[in-house]
């Protein structure tokens, strides 16, 4: 039930623009997640 980011220095020219998401815990609702992160993308 905690999390945290930090901001990182903007991307370079050409550099790809990738954010990475990290999950730790145990018996986590793999399926859950991933569906729900699916429909906050935009496209």
């Amino acid at each position: 039930m905690i999390f945290g980011s930090s901001l990182d220095r903007p991307w370079e020219n050409g550099e790809a623009r990738v954010s990475t998401l990290v999950f730790i815990g145990r018996d986590l609702p793999r399926e859950l997640i991933c569906s729900s992160l699916d429909k906050c993308l935009v496209g």
